[in-house]
């Protein structure tokens, strides 16, 4: 991909997919890791990354219904400890590609618009999970 593209195009920064994460669940996250791989020019780790949050989403999900107990913690303990170590994984694997990417002229995506996704995306995994538990129940 040429050196003007990428800086033409705008990436999500490790503050930016830690917010995704805590609004729009992982799922929102990975799409921004995501994107990020896409603009850069690396389509297979973009592909990775869908696949995996997806799956691990759901993993995840299952597990903390199986889990003993966790019903009992702070409802906004679990989302803020995966939104802070999603956005750590963000800043060691693409922090420098990001920093480079704005010191050659590039700019970071719009917050209003990482909000906005990250709702579309909570709107679709609750969705998503009222459908599997009215077919469960």
């Amino acid at each position: 991909m040429d050196t003007t593209e990428i800086t033409a195009s705008r990436l999500y920064s490790p503050r930016q997919i830690g917010l995704a994460a805590l609004i729009g669940s992982p799922v929102a996250a990975c799409w921004c890791f995501s994107r990020n791989y896409r603009r850069l020019g690396n389509a297979d780790a973009a592909q990775k990354w869908l696949i995996w949050g997806g799956g691990g989403s759901f993993v995840f999900i299952v597990l903390l219904c199986l889990i003993p107990g966790a019903q009992r913690l702070p409802h906004y303990i679990i989302p803020l400890a995966y939104s802070l170590a999603l956005q750590e994984v963000a800043k060691r694997i693409q922090g420098d590609a990001v920093a480079q990417h704005i010191s050659a002229g590039g700019r970071l995506a719009s917050w209003w618009l990482v909000v906005g996704i990250s709702l579309l995306f909570l709107i679709g995994v609750f969705g998503l999970l009222m459908v599997i538990l009215y077919f469960v129940t």
